[in-house]
């Protein structure tokens, strides 16, 4: 459903930022063969969560405070039943763009 223009109702809402990434990566998705793109589309959602949580405010007070805290990326393959691991964590700040480290200072 993320991949075409059909409703699917109620989660027609939810299913957009997905189409949304589906369309920025189409060419890459389109390149692959037909059985392998919902995969690709789910790995780059996956890869989109981790990015994403990494830059939370709460995520980085965890940080700040010395917390252990790891937000890694990976996929249930259903066809497998199989956790993939995408190779992609992110562990502290350092690892996450300046801009999203949130400052404490007063303006």
């Amino acid at each position: 459903a993320a991949m075409s223009n059909d409703s699917v109702g109620i989660l027609d809402h939810w299913l957009r930022p997905i189409k949304d990434l589906y369309l920025a990566n189409e060419e890459e998705i389109n390149s692959l063969p037909e059985e392998s793109r919902v995969d690709r589309l789910g790995e780059l959602n996956v890869i989109q969560g981790v990015n994403t949580v990494s830059k939370l405010p709460v995520v980085h007070e965890a940080w700040k405070e010395g917390r252990e805290l790891y937000v890694h990326g990976w996929m249930l393959q259903l066809h497998t039943g199989l956790l993939k691991d995408l190779d992609i964590s992110v562990s502290g700040p350092k690892q996450v763009e300046n801009i999203y480290k949130l400052s404490t200072s007063q303006h």
